[in-house]
């Protein structure tokens, strides 16, 4: 049902890539738009965004390659991290690293149902002022209406997967070697499901908003005809 919901949000942001004759005709561009076209090219613009987050971050080194969304490692751990690097254990460090991000690499997929029922069921009481707002208006309204359900709807995903490949026992493995000696450096045992699924969906609303700027600012980029006609007036 998942990879279902998926391929729909994949679809419908890639239906009208290539800009029809009718969005190129200047009548057509300024004829009267629809009432509800505004919040349906809202609607539109962020499942183009959302697809291309989960699209991007799903796959393998998704989140780890791109540095702007990789999941770093906890603060808790910088000092204990840097202590073991000096005693040897660079690589367990750098495995456990690596871990958290295919966590969220591999959960990340599941998010593309919830994200696509939350675009549909979302109100817009003010289109206007988002669209007149930030390049990022239309991405943090959602995040700020919807962001804490999708933590919550994904957490399980995020367990599932880390315990599948073993994150926590990665953790417990690298700190149990050495816990004595990082005793001193504030070493403490983490939450590191709601860690990896705070980052995942953090990682989803920045590539989203980074979309939504292109939409904006690059008629190429804006995958339906409503699209291009509501913020080609902008």
């Amino acid at each position: 049902m998942i990879r279902i919901a998926l391929t729909v949000v994949v679809g419908l942001a890639a239906a009208g890539c290539a800009v029809s004759p009718s969005a190129e005709d200047p009548l057509v561009a300024l004829a009267p738009l629809p009432e509800t076209a505004p919040a349906d090219a809202v609607r539109e613009a962020l499942l183009q965004g959302a697809a291309q987050a989960v699209g991007q971050l799903g796959r393998v080194n998704g989140y780890w390659s791109n540095a702007a969304v990789r999941v770093p490692m906890p603060a808790a751990l910088a000092r204990p991290a840097e202590t073991l690097r000096k005693l040897g254990a660079g690589g367990k460090v750098d495995e456990f690293h690596h871990s958290l991000n295919a966590v969220a690499e591999q959960a990340v997929p599941y998010a593309a149902e919830a994200l696509a029922a939350a675009v549909r069921e979302m109100t817009l009481d003010d289109v206007r002022a988002l669209l007149d707002g930030s390049d990022d208006a239309v991405t943090q309204h959602f995040r700020a209406s919807h962001g804490e359900a999708l933590v919550a709807y994904l957490r399980p995903y995020v367990e599932a997967t880390g315990a599948r490949i073993g994150v926590t026992q990665r953790y417990r493995d690298l700190i149990g070697d050495y816990g004595v000696l990082l005793r001193g450096s504030g070493i403490r045992e983490l939450d590191l499901d709601a860690y990896i699924t705070q980052k995942t969906v953090d990682g989803v609303f920045y590539l989203m908003a980074a979309e939504e700027a292109r939409i904006r600012r690059d008629p190429r980029a804006r995958g339906t005809e409503l699209m291009r006609r509501v913020f080609g007036r902008l």
